[in-house]
């Protein structure tokens, strides 16, 4: 029917962020801090997001749970949660998180939720975006942002472009692709590495979602990414590299650990996705580092990281979730059950995330700076998440962590660790 809204069911992966957000009360939740560079009022940012609201069809999702659930996209920009909140001072980044973290985007209802910090002249000077990480990545975050800084533009003549359709899930394209697949989240069946233990087991109403953010000049991400170039890796094998070394110093590491890396697919679609497009177009790769690795140089490393990872590039291994879409739903909520559940280890390993560079999707935008984004850690699987992505004006480190699990000391010492390894590539690519 011709006002029939848009509808699919949920890929694999999709349905396990939207169990794990759902068992874990807000866990996997991605909270997205974006710093507005230029005067513009609430009215103006209204406007835009009612656009990009009409654009989009991930903005318009909501789950419809059955046998197997489905997006429906039919929510009207009017049930999105819109807080306005008065600022009075600096905005404090890792306070703000916290309380953010508790603002539940109930998936049923819609997909994501904003909050507008403004001044007392009126002018806004934050927008966070809550969202579920099934319905939007950080990079369509990017997308997002920087279509509502070409809004404001040219509002009047932009806003007459045509809705979006609505695309397959990540898992659909890799298949039609033609990767391999696996057993529906073999992510621990095929896990050889030792598992890091918590510092304090909590069930998940005791356990805080934490974030840390470092921000560095842009030319550090031009100096890290020569590196790598100089290396023959990858970025995202050599911030892997980088992520590991720095938690050798953290009181629980086991000596050996996985990684699991974050990798965008729409390149490797066939037909491929255009950055243009908003949703979740992510996989997630497995690589193991052992003892052996770990005693090499930070070169070696990420060579072996890398060589790790092009054998799943290659279609050679697998991805960790399965991409087909004859999965039985039950048994996505068994497995998000098992990785929420209070443990005295992690299911998994450090989550690596390399977002890319928001200069080379849209410029240097006017208005807006999207200065963090980190998915909230109490749905427990990871001991730390890291996110890494490039600005205009900025190279952004995040990190992410739930407490008591891992204590405050220990991520402060591994951002620590991180800062400085990095800073010592910037003095010599060739660091061992």
């Amino acid at each position: 029917m011709e006002n029939e809204p848009l509808s699919r069911e949920l890929g694999p992966q999709e349905a396990l962020f939207v169990e794990l957000t759902n068992e874990s009360r807000g866990g996997a939740q991605l909270i997205s801090f974006v710093r507005l560079c230029d005067s513009v009022t609430v009215e103006q940012l209204y406007r835009g997001f009612i656009f990009l609201h009409r654009k989009h069809p991930m903005l318009r999702a909501r789950i419809k749970m059955g046998a197997k659930p489905s997006w429906i996209c039919d929510v009207g920009f009017e049930k999105v949660p819109l807080i306005i909140k008065q600022l009075n001072e600096p905005l404090e980044y890792e306070s703000e998180y916290l309380w953010q973290q508790n603002q539940f985007i109930d998936i049923e209802n819609c997909a994501y939720g904003i909050t507008l910090h403004v001044n007392v002249d009126g002018e806004v000077k934050w927008v966070i975006i809550v969202s579920n990480h099934a319905a939007l990545d950080g990079r369509s975050i990017m997308t997002l942002f920087r279509d509502l800084d070409r809004f404001l533009e040219k509002e009047g003549s932009y806003i007459s472009q045509e809705p979006k359709p609505l695309r397959k899930s990540a898992g659909e394209y890799l298949h039609l692709a033609g990767f391999k697949d696996v057993d529906l989240f073999s992510i621990q069946k095929s896990n050889s590495c030792r598992r890091w233990e918590v510092e304090q087991a909590a069930p998940i109403e005791d356990r805080k979602g934490c974030s840390i953010l470092k921000l560095m000049p842009p030319e550090v991400a031009e100096a890290l990414s020569q590196t790598a170039k100089n290396w023959g890796v990858s970025l995202s094998s050599l911030f892997s590299a980088v992520a590991v070394c720095a938690a050798q110093n953290m009181p629980t590491f086991p000596g050996e650990t996985e990684i699991v890396v974050t990798i965008d697919i729409r390149g490797l679609c066939k037909p491929s996705v255009s950055l243009d497009e908003v949703g979740s177009f992510s996989a997630t790769a497995n690589l193991c580092v052992t003892k052996k690795m770990l005693s090499k140089t930070l070169k070696s490393l990420a060579n072996d990281l890398d060589k790790q990872l092009g054998l799943i590039l290659n279609k050679e291994a697998p991805f960790a979730i399965s991409c087909d879409t004859h999965y039985e739903f039950y048994d996505v909520k068994n497995f998000a059950k098992s990785l929420t559940a209070e443990s005295t280890v992690f299911p998994s390993g450090i989550c690596v995330s390399n977002a890319g560079n928001m200069q080379r999707l849209a410029g240097e935008l006017r208005y807006f700076e999207i200065e963090s984004g980190m998915v909230v850690q109490t749905h427990a699987a990871h001991p730390l998440m890291v996110i890494t992505y490039t600005t205009s004006r900025n190279t952004i480190f995040v990190f992410g962590y739930c407490e008591p699990l891992t204590s405050h000391e220990s991520a402060h010492l591994y951002v620590e660790s991180y800062v400085k390894l990095v800073k010592s590539l910037l003095v010599d690519g060739s660091v061992q």
